[in-house]
């Protein structure tokens, strides 16, 4: 088995399930939703006789290599143990009449490799150091400790950043420019995976069939991406856990006649949290509980960076189906009727930036200077020298923050959203056996796919021209859009008609060479990952984008900076401001494939069997993301003038 989960998909491993099988070209009318492949998958299932199995698989760094950046001048061996271990069995609970399978899988993996940060000299972390410049071996005496006339900022070492940098050990390889230097350490992560599968049959009577299955998925995994700043701060651990249940009832009505029902639910949770504890005990943190994110130049940002500056990312999503199939087959006819509704639900957890960031990058900003350089004044090394100064005197050039608001405008901590999806669909096909050799097969597939909505309104789109100039009113304005709004995202796509032809032909009539070639139209649907990126239109989310250096020795530093007050959220987008609201074209349709295939099978022998297929493909309607704000020409034409 692969270590780790799939975000909370709910996966069947090989020893409980009995067969898949996967459709690449299939015209059948009854299967739809999505364009591509279709993957059905068979559990199993228990009988009249007890049978199991049980198995342990392991993997240790004794019987392994070393990683390539883990050399013995670094250490010991990274460790590492994998244990994957299972178990089966399935039997008769009522002989005849009702059957159980159960399987249960653990994977336990211990799993270190090395990895790696640049940190600071011992001489640096005092504030009294010497830079060399690795152009020309140049050296340049820095003391952050006393004011002095080379210190063009007046300021001194900044004890945040300070107590940031005490936290970094020397690394092993000195990087000669007396400032910095390579640290290798372990970076460990620890999983616990679990799946469970359970799987009752159940004879109702002679003419139906009753069956019940769930599957069960829980990992937890404590530093999937070794991505912590450094060892015990800012590494993302990942917890997931999904639940799979399925009903079934097959009823065999008639020697001709059959139903098929079918109900089932998917809920999935993954989480992606950051270590951010020890950070913000360094930090500190807001009313909200945010706490920051510093990028210290020419070392490392000290935050949770590897979740876009925020404490957590989480979704929880569901979905439930309840579907019907009913069969009948009278002479060379096989008629299909059915249908099937879908309830989805997206809970998501998305903090993008709640934890304002900090930069001290004020020479790349500003040109500002923060130490006389002794050295070449034309050396490439010179911005570097001096946002190293910048950093380790904690001037903050730039402080980033996204703030999250109800559609009443009130502030809240999390940027919390629950969206909702229903989706239906209704089929009918015939298989008709023209004559022995050839079938053919019609079908007629209609789907409705509702319009994405949050359940509380906490969504909007713009539904003006997004291309034109900046209206006379100086702004965009967005609408809120769902439940009590009275507005939808975009408009329904009511035109979903989805024809299936197909056809076989034995050439022969010896049932080793057939031709076989079908045509359907398909549509896809749109999704959390496509539409979700609008929660952050105005008036939900607010940004904070502001450049306070001044240059004075007054300027705001990272021991002196406070936390943002609370912005004003507007629906208004404002020309100049630090916005990019995603607009999801009102009149959108769904995505649709015409798919066709023409192919030649041949049955040479009992063991081999040569086929050739011409598959082909045309979408159109593809959904895609590009600038919807053009250059203004005439904003062009004068911004040459003025010879900008």
């Amino acid at each position: 088995a692969v270590p780790g989960g799939q975000g909370g998909i709910s996966t069947a491993n090989p020893d409980s399930t009995q067969e898949f099988r996967v459709i690449t070209n299939n015209f059948d009318a009854e299967f739809g939703r999505n364009t591509g492949a279709i993957v059905d998958v068979i559990t199993r299932g228990g009988g009249n006789h007890f049978h199991g199995s049980a198995y342990e698989f392991g993997r240790y760094s004794a019987m392994g290599a070393r990683d390539f950046f883990n050399k013995k001048e670094n250490g010991t061996q990274d460790p590492y143990v994998r244990n994957d271990f299972g178990a089966s069995l399935g039997g008769p609970v009522w002989k005849d009449h009702t059957f159980f399978f159960v399987n249960g899988e653990v994977q336990r993996f211990r799993t270190t490799r090395t990895s790696s940060q640049t940190t600071p000299t011992a001489a640096f972390k005092t504030g009294v150091f010497t830079f060399i410049d690795p152009t020309d071996g140049s050296q340049t005496p820095v003391d952050l400790t006393h004011p002095n006339a080379n210190n063009q900022s007046g300021l001194l070492q900044d004890p945040t950043v300070a107590k940031i940098l005490a936290l970094a050990p020397v690394g092993q390889a000195d990087n000669g420019d007396g400032v910095s230097t390579t640290y290798f350490f372990p970076s460990p992560d620890p999983l616990n995976q679990y799946t469970l599968t359970g799987r009752l049959d159940h004879k109702l009577s002679d003419k139906h069939q009753l069956t019940v299955r769930y599957i069960y998925g829980n990992t937890n995994d404590g530093n999937p991406f070794h991505d912590e700043v450094l060892p015990g701060y800012g590494n993302t651990s990942v917890i997931a856990q999904n639940h799979n249940g399925a009903v079934s009832v097959a009823s065999s009505l008639s020697p001709n006649v059959t139903n098929l029902f079918r109900a089932g639910y998917n809920l999935n949770h993954a989480g992606f949290f950051c270590n951010y504890a020890p950070i913000d005990a360094v930090v500190g943190a807001d009313s909200f509980g945010n706490g920051r994110d510093i990028s210290i130049p020419s070392f490392f940002t000290f935050g949770c960076v590897s979740l876009g500056d925020s404490n957590a990312q989480a979704r929880l999503s569901s979905t439930l189906l309840l579907g019907d199939t009913f069969s009948v087959t009278r002479g060379a006819h096989s008629f299909k009727v059915g249908g099937e509704y879908r309830s989805v639900k997206d809970n998501t957890f998305d903090n993008f930036s709640s934890r304002n960031l900090l930069t001290l990058n004020n020479f790349t900003n500003f040109q500002a200077e923060a130490y006389t350089f002794a050295g070449d004044p034309n050396s490439p090394s010179v911005p570097n020298f001096q946002d190293l100064v910048w950093g380790a005197q904690g001037a903050v050039a730039n402080i980033y923050e996204n703030q999250f608001f109800t559609r009443q405008g009130v502030r809240r901590g999390n940027n919390t959203n629950r969206f909702r999806q229903h989706e239906w669909a209704a089929f009918a096909q015939d298989t008709w056996k023209v004559t022995p050799k050839f079938t053919a097969i019609v079908g007629l597939r209609y789907a409705f796919n509702g319009v994405p909505y949050e359940k509380d309104g906490n969504f909007s789109n713009f539904f003006g021209n997004a291309s034109a100039p900046v209206p006379s009113a100086g702004y965009f304005t967005f609408t809120p859009v769902g439940p009590g709004t009275g507005r939808q995202l975009y408009a329904d796509s009511w035109k979903m008609f989805e024809p299936r032809v197909g056809f076989a032909y034995d050439l022969r009539g010896d049932g080793r060479t057939a031709i076989r070639g079908g045509f359907g139209i398909f549509h896809d649907r749109v999704f959390d990952n496509i539409f979700g990126n609008a929660e952050s239109n105005p008036p939900f989310q607010a940004t904070l984008n502001d450049y306070p250096f001044d240059g004075t020795i007054d300027t705001p530093t990272v021991s002196t900076i406070a936390s943002p007050d609370t912005l004003t959220t507007s629906a208004n987008v404002y020309n100049g401001d630090y916005n990019t609201p995603t607009v999801i074209d009102p009149n959108l349709k769904m995505p649709t494939t015409v798919s066709y295939n023409l192919g030649v099978q041949h049955q040479v022998n009992r063991t081999l069997s040569v086929e050739l297929n011409y598959v082909g493909r045309h979408r159109f309607d593809g959904l895609r993301v590009f600038v919807g704000a053009p250059p203004q020409l005439a904003l062009v034409q004068q911004i040459l003038a003025s010879a900008v």
